[in-house]
């Protein structure tokens, strides 16, 4: 008996924008200024396109469960589509306490500001908060579905068009405004060095088109669904990233911008102009929705992709296990104890902010390498591939070529930048916690693949 096809197109729609348009990301491009929009249009050229039309092409033509690691495996093996996938999973876990720091930091605001740069405070609730989202997903894609939809709409469309139209109205009043704007402002002149690592963060706000493939077994028509809701989506997220982070650039000096708590002080401002604090609560409390949304859908999806691996042997027998509603409980369980590890980096690191960089770098980095293989791969399967079927693909040969050439050079680049140090922090420290991390997560695959040949012989 077949299961129940469970997404819809607009499901899958609001999945993508989910996982990608985080509110929490705006801040971290606001602190560019106008030239934000340079940025944003950089890194849909060189990696955000690319990205797109590779994962369409590819789940149009292998629309079976396991994502990445499929492709990736069928054009160079499953040693290499394995650690594809891993660096998926391992670069999303390392993201996840970035993200909900947002959470942790919007409550501190609402309920008592310097409880948004507390290391304990937001220690706890991203842990607390976490948990629970990954307790939810347990009850399966149908559950996570129905959440995901309405999640999105009152946690990103609403409370992203409430910001968007404050800053529209605000510009449009006259207000002054906190960025110089115009052809000239566009343009950076030079970069500012504390600014470089987070170019990194604008890259990784656009992670994620392809994650939404390892629910292909839930999807009525995946070759038709899929392409559909990749283009819908990518019209979406880049409205809602331009627009409100201009918005938050209209009335927050860049300089005094934070990245964790930005969006709910830009909110403050405005609200404050137009003698409307008493929406302050419920905007944050549909923000904090937005954003854990975002985190439960990224919570099944990596993990169904890496629970595939585990089933051809890649990893031990106890992390193949699925519940009744058919989802890798004990990956889920993995990933929120790593989590709360991780986490921990926020009791120990000399602010709230440094620990926030690095952690968003170190998973940028490490994802980068994750989406190189996925554009090589892509160009190996077009040039084997006899297939004459009419589904969707990047229009010829040069086509995809360019356009996985062009993502190759944004994720190298991004790579690269990653290497710059923020203002503020112990430069050796900070590189040695960076690459010694970096080395264990790609590392991993190859060491546990000898380990286990070593235990078998």
């Amino acid at each position: 008996m077949s299961r129940k096809k469970a997404l819809t197109t607009l499901s899958l729609t609001m999945i993508n924008v989910a996982a990608i348009a985080s509110l929490r990301n705006l801040p971290v491009m606001a602190i560019h200024g106008f030239q934000l929009i340079f940025y944003l249009a950089l890194a849909s050229i060189f990696f955000f396109l690319p990205t797109a039309l590779i994962a369409a092409e590819l789940v149009a033509h292998y629309p079976e469960e396991g994502g990445i690691y499929v492709w990736v495996r069928k054009a160079f093996g499953k040693q290499v589509g394995f650690l594809a996938v891993w660096l998926q999973w391992i670069g999303v876990v390392i993201w996840y306490p970035t993200s909900l720091v947002f959470v942790a930091a919007t409550l501190g605001m609402v309920i008592y500001p310097p409880l948004a740069e507390n290391p304990a405070f937001i220690f706890s609730v991203v842990t607390l908060f976490f948990w629970v989202c990954t307790w939810i997903n347990f009850r399966g894609m149908e559950v996570s579905g129905r959440i995901t939809t309405w999640g999105v709409i009152a946690g990103t469309l609403i409370p992203g068009g409430t910001i968007i139209l404050l800053g529209l109205t605000w510009w449009l009043r006259g207000n002054p405004l906190e960025i110089t704007t115009g052809w000239s402002a566009l343009f950076p002149s030079h970069l500012i060095s504390g600014h470089i690592p987070l170019l990194c963060g604008i890259a990784v706000s656009f992670v994620g088109m392809e994650m939404s493939e390892v629910h292909a077994t839930d999807v009525a028509k995946p070759q038709k669904t899929y392409p559909m809701a990749i283009l819908a989506s990518t019209l979406a997220i880049f409205g809602i990233y331009a627009l409100g982070s201009l918005a938050i650039a209209f009335v927050l000096p860049p300089d005094t911008l934070s990245l964790t708590s930005g969006l709910i002080s830009a909110f403050h401002a405005f609200l404050a102009a137009y003698g409307m604090l008493w929406l302050k609560p419920y905007l944050a409390l549909l923000m904090i929705i937005g954003v854990l949304t975002g985190i439960s859908t990224w919570i099944v999806g990596p993990s169904r992709g890496l629970m595939i691996a585990a089933r051809e042997g890649h990893l031990p027998k106890l992390l193949q296990k699925r519940n009744g509603a058919h989802m890798p409980v004990n990956i889920m369980i993995l990933q929120a104890v790593i989590v709360t590890l991780l986490t921990s980096a926020f009791l120990f690191m000399p602010s709230v902010h440094t620990a926030f960089i690095l952690l968003t770098v170190l998973g940028s980095q490490v994802v980068m390498v994750m989406y190189a293989l996925m554009f090589i791969a892509a160009i190996k399967l077009r040039m084997e591939r006899r297939s004459k079927a009419k589904l969707f693909q990047v229009p010829s040969r040069f086509g995809l070529w360019l356009t996985a050439v062009l993502g190759l050079i944004g994720t190298s680049t991004m790579f690269t930048l990653g290497f710059f140090p923020p203002d503020g922090v112990n430069v050796v420290a900070y590189e040695a916690s960076l690459w010694i991390a970096k080395l264990l997560c790609i590392a991993f695959p190859f060491i546990y693949h000898q380990f286990n040949k070593t235990r078998l012989s």
